[in-house]
């Protein structure tokens, strides 16, 4: 996938072994707002199924990168094993 530096930092951040982090906590680790989070969830979302198609996958996950708001606030994390090169 490419993408920016700091999408790559929360990719890193939201990869690093939990189920799910809060919107907040990404936000408030990497010094940015909740909306430019969620912005690059849906930034890292369309870059996946953008790779997906590019590999002719015939049946692409669209749900990799996820939110779900909750009473308490937005959670997302990462439904995939991630490899680092």
């Amino acid at each position: 996938m490419r993408i920016g530096p700091q999408v790559a930092k929360m990719i890193a951040m939201a990869a690093g072994g939990r189920e799910w982090y809060s919107v907040r906590t990404l936000a408030d680790k990497l010094g940015l707002c909740r909306p430019t989070i969620k912005k690059y969830f849906w930034e890292s979302q369309e870059a996946s199924l953008q790779v997906q198609q590019d590999l002719s996958i015939a049946d692409p996950e669209r749900d990799i990168f996820w939110l779900q708001r909750l009473p308490g606030g937005t959670i997302g994390g990462i439904k995939a094993n991630i490899l680092w090169d």
